[in-house]
């Protein structure tokens, strides 16, 4: 629906439109006004190649599980960035200062049994300079983790200068038994660029069904209805009504050839669709190896934690018995220090693949983080 408003003067020949003038008749019609205020009315009635998802719709219903995928991937940033802050950060601290009190207690220990006598001062020495060196260990783990924590805020969009305290460490729970095809089918259903593809076939096929109707007939009701006359108050209303029915005779090859090309571009999205799907298959896939292997470096981790807590609690008793110097202590400290850091990398690593697995299966938002709660299997 349109409006128009039209005023002009006008000086018409009329021979130019082939009128032969009478004898005493001038050819030379005016000047005169013509007003002219008017409204149009267009409506197709039957248009087979207009019966496709409007454009706008088309573009919004594809574009809101690019957003959904845009908001999951930013999500996964923020989580991983959590986990390196929180759980990393305050789990090495955590260790380092367990190795500073161990090594605060051996430099007492030594200190004593160089006055009583029953040690040289070099253990002292080699006492000391443990201790200094696991205390430059956590003055460095601290300025790191703090620095993991302003990416955090930056992150998640914390006010400027907000102090704030992380309340979960780095622990490990499990996830429940999930079987490999329960959680592909899963991720296809709920993958926002799995939904995105396909309504990018649903509008191609649209597309190759208006190309092909390119071939039908149209047929468009159009009308008018306004006031005309010299001036507004000498006016009078009048109005047309039309009905247009366009049969094609003829086009050459226009119609053949969008057709084609919609045909093209319908294959190349099912492709994508194909392929978008083998992909899924591999991410899942791909998460379910890798949480299966840091599961066990997991395993194997707190296994070697607990024989280097072990061998350092023997370490001690031998060296306050007399039967060895610090030297096996330094050592097993450090064998202590070695294996917390590879269960600290192990915990880091069984949270990333199991993020992994939540962003091949499509999890975003506050969901993603019920892959990272206690079950009773971690309370066990």
């Amino acid at each position: 629906m349109t409006a128009g408003l039209d005023e002009r003067q006008q000086q018409v020949n009329l021979a130019a439109f082939g009128f032969k003038p009478s004898p005493g008749m001038k050819t030379i019609v005016g000047p005169f006004n013509v007003f002219d205020v008017r409204a149009y009315v267009t409506q197709p009635v039957l248009d087979f190649a207009a019966r496709k998802p409007l454009p706008r719709f088309n573009r919004k219903r594809q574009s809101r599980p690019v957003r959904q995928c845009e908001y999951a991937r930013y999500g996964c940033i923020r989580l991983r960035k959590s986990i390196l802050a929180g759980g990393r950060g305050a789990s090495r601290i955590d260790a380092a200062r367990a190795q500073v009190r161990t090594a605060q207690v051996l430099y007492e220990l030594a200190k004593d049994q160089k006055a009583a006598g029953v040690s040289p001062g070099i253990e002292v020495l080699r006492a000391q300079v443990e201790l200094q060196a696991q205390q430059q260990r956590l003055i460095v783990v601290a300025d790191q983790f703090e620095k993991d924590k302003l990416a955090l805020a930056r992150a998640i969009g914390l006010p400027l200068g907000q102090e704030f305290a992380l309340a979960d460490g780095m622990s490990y729970s499990p996830l429940p038994s999930m079987s490999l095809d329960e959680t592909v089918q899963r991720a296809y259903k709920e993958r926002p660029d799995l939904q995105s593809a396909q309504a990018r076939v649903l509008s191609a096929e649209s597309e190759l069904k208006a190309a092909r109707a390119g071939r039908l007939p149209t047929l468009d009701v159009s009308a008018d209805y306004g006031d005309i006359g010299q001036r507004p108050w000498e006016s009078h209303g009048t109005f047309s009504v039309a009905t247009v029915l366009r049969i094609p005779l003829f086009q050459g090859g226009s119609v053949s050839g969008r057709i084609f090309e919609a045909d093209a571009a319908l294959q190349q999205r099912k492709a994508e669709l194909e392929d978008l799907h083998g992909r899924i298959y591999y991410d899942v896939r791909n998460a379910f190896l890798d949480l299966k292997a840091a599961a066990d470096r997991v395993q194997v981790a707190q296994s070697a934690v607990k024989l280097a807590d072990e061998q350092m609690l023997q370490s001690q008793d031998r060296f306050r018995a007399g039967v060895t110097n610090n030297v096996e202590v330094v050592q097993a400290q450090q064998s202590q220090a070695t294996a917390n850091e590879n269960l600290i990398s192990s915990l880091q690593a069984h949270s990333a693949a199991k993020l992994a697995l939540a962003r091949a299966i499509g999890v975003s938002g506050p969901a993603m983080f019920s892959f990272f709660e206690e079950n009773d299997e971690s309370r066990e």
